[in-house]
């Protein structure tokens, strides 16, 4: 029995209903690093001396944040994308899992604006999580177009092993 695919318009909207939750979410743990990074911002301040912010510095740091957490949330949709279009497989992904969680942390303590720890890794966990239910997902479909492509062979009165055998020939 086949199952019903997408076409591009269908698609398109499924990537877009994905896409803007991912991006609310990562505004929301923004919003959460915004007051502690702020707060340790300013307790880094000598005693004595008052800190001047602006309206335009704390709109800069606030759009910086925002931008940063909502990108940084929509890296596991990259990767389903790619496993979708057929760039990267669940091998690939699991293959390669320690150096994408390390480049994780590294992009999360270098893209948070403000040097506490707390805002790294209300970055990055989250952010490794969502990658490892990216995973799961690419794991999954991964199945699924195997499963199509042997139902297909078998359809054709082919099998892998013979195809596999045909080719060494």
């Amino acid at each position: 029995m086949a199952s019903p695919r997408l076409d591009s318009e269908e698609r398109r909207k499924a990537i877009v209903n994905a896409a803007v939750p991912l991006f609310a979410l990562g505004g929301f743990f923004a919003y959460l690093a915004m007051s502690r990074g702020l707060r340790f911002l300013l307790g880094l301040t000598p005693e004595g001396v008052r800190p001047l912010i602006t309206i335009d510095t704390y709109f800069g740091y606030t759009m910086a944040m925002l931008f940063i957490f909502g990108l940084a949330f929509e890296l596991p949709l990259v990767l389903v994308i790619l496993n979708m279009a057929g760039v990267v497989s669940h091998a690939f992904i699991r293959k390669h899992r320690r150096v994408m969680i390390f480049l994780v942390f590294v992009f999360a303590g270098a893209a948070t604006p403000s040097p506490d720890p707390f805002s790294m890794l209300l970055l990055a966990v989250p952010c490794v999580i969502l990658v490892e239910l990216a995973e799961l997902f690419v794991w999954q479909n991964d199945r699924r177009r195997a499963r199509r492509e042997a139902a297909l062979l078998a359809s054709e009165g082919l099998s892998e092993i013979s195809e596999d055998t045909d080719s060494r020939t």
